[in-house]
């Protein structure tokens, strides 16, 4: 009776520990919080109070506020201020500033949103300005202003280029149709299909700058030289069909740290870490019809033996570009392939994700009495797209039109594709030691000891009795 009591009396004052320790740790992420967003509100402070002589203490003015977002940022600043602005009702007089209190408020509400239903609710409102609908206009401003922070927070300048338009402009389609104006509940449903990470870019940047950042609000890198060297040709891959793309693909095509998380770790820290998750990912070019030639032969040889997720680019008559994502290694197969990651997505001129799911492709070059090319689609009676002629011809659900390029890019890093450069050097040894036999058997012809054998009367012609495959075509 003792002893039991006594257990629960242990049993107790662990908990009471437990919680007191929990506690602590909160009081102390908490307060790493309060010291990081009092830092930031200090600076913007002093520059307000450098600005303007006149303004009282503990106010940071909208001017000073909005400039701390320049270029490309200045719409989010604006956004930001007039948040900050209704958070609460301040005591201070000043409708054209704000205060510690007010900029603490909603900076700790953004900080403590952790999952995407949370992002897209909170966001949702900023982007439409605290109303219940969000107008077009408004729409066209949180896809370019998600698109630049999404640069922003994997340190990429952004500049403006003509080749970003129709990617934007294909996302605003997308989500409003033929709609002016869209509720909260109808945007759900078009982001949780065609663009769930649309705000990973704009959250990953707000946290970075409120828990990595006090000093500064931007920070740009010169981009990576592999970045560099991908984007210069100027193909189908632009800088914002990567971030669309980025915006709805399975974390598979995005990065090899994709289990990172650590339900240990401080929500700023947990944070942090996610932060390095949702940079875009560089991808390794595999195939480029525009260098390589368009052609079955060309493809296989240069996509095949990849033994990793693929992105293939295609683009046809029309104006139109679609995305193949291949989870598996491109095979020729009498069997339809694919994992659960496998999609078909159209780029432009709309963006849409159009079906995902296991086996949609199916490649056959070779095998007589199946179909040749390659196939892409859920159902084979009404395939998305199908690729034939050599790749010269494309059919969109059955509507056929003229190829004009295909990129195939490789997602599993340098290191895979230099293992397929390595089976591939394997593969064409083998096969020229294959060619040196059948050469070898091919000169047995002429030599004397074959025409010896023939006068003795030992018949070595047995190839005479089979016709080869080409010649009875």
């Amino acid at each position: 009776m003792g002893a039991h009591h006594s257990g629960n009396h242990h049993r107790h004052h662990v908990d009471k520990s437990g919680l007191k320790s929990e506690k602590q740790s909160s009081e102390k992420h908490f307060s790493q919080e309060d010291k990081l967003l009092e830092s930031l509100f200090k600076k913007l402070e002093i520059e307000s109070k450098q600005d303007n002589a006149s303004i009282k203490e503990g106010l940071v003015s909208r001017a000073v506020f909005e400039k701390a977002f320049n270029g490309p940022l200045q719409t989010l600043g604006k956004l930001l201020f007039s948040t900050i602005q209704q958070a609460e009702k301040s005591r201070h007089d000043a409708p054209e500033h704000i205060s510690e209190q007010q900029f603490k408020k909603v900076c700790k509400e953004i900080l403590q949103l952790f999952s995407e239903e949370q992002h897209m609710k909170y966001y949702f409102k900023l982007f439409s300005k605290g109303r219940d609908t969000l107008a077009k206009e408004d729409g066209r401003q949180m896809v370019e202003v998600s698109y630049t922070l999404a640069l922003a927070a994997a340190h990429l300048p952004y500049h403006k280029c003509e080749d970003d338009d129709p990617v934007l402009e294909a996302l605003v389609k997308s989500m409003f149709g033929s709609r002016d104006s869209m509720t909260y509940e109808q945007f759900c449903v078009w982001s949780n299909r065609h663009c769930p990470h649309i705000f990973s870019g704009v959250h990953s940047w707000l946290m970075d700058i409120l828990t990595r950042h006090p000093s500064g609000f931007h920070k740009h890198e010169t981009p990576p030289s592999d970045l560099n060297e991908m984007l210069a040709k100027h193909g189908l891959l632009t800088l914002s069909t990567l971030w669309a793309l980025s915006c709805v693909l399975p974390q598979c095509y995005l990065s090899k740290h994709a289990n990172i998380m650590d339900l240990q770790m401080s929500p700023v820290a947990l944070m942090n870490k996610l932060v390095h998750v949702t940079k875009i990912q560089n991808w390794t070019e595999l195939y480029n019809s525009s260098e390589h030639g368009l052609s079955f032969n060309r493809f296989q040889n240069h996509v095949f033996s990849y033994k990793g997720p693929t992105i293939t680019l295609l683009s046809f008559e029309g104006k139109n570009v679609y995305c193949i994502a291949a989870d598996e290694e491109w095979k020729e197969s009498d069997q339809r392939w694919g994992g659960s990651d496998c999609m078909v997505l159209q780029v432009l001129p709309h963006f849409n994700m159009l079906q995902g799911g296991e086996k949609m492709m199916f490649v056959n070059s070779s095998t007589r009495g199946l179909p040749y090319g390659i196939q892409v689609g859920q159902n084979h009676k009404s395939l998305v797209l199908e690729i034939c002629d050599g790749l010269s011809k494309v059919k969109n659900y059955g509507r056929e039109a003229a190829t004009v390029r295909i990129e195939v890019w490789g997602c599993a890093g340098i290191a895979m594709k230099q293992a397929q450069l390595k089976q591939r050097a394997w593969e064409k040894k083998e096969a020229e030691k294959l060619s040196q036999r059948k050469l070898n058997l091919e000169s047995w012809a002429e030599t004397p000891d074959r025409q010896l054998l023939e006068l003795v009367g030992v018949r070595t012609k047995y190839s005479e009795n089979f016709v080869r495959p080409e010649d009875s075509d």
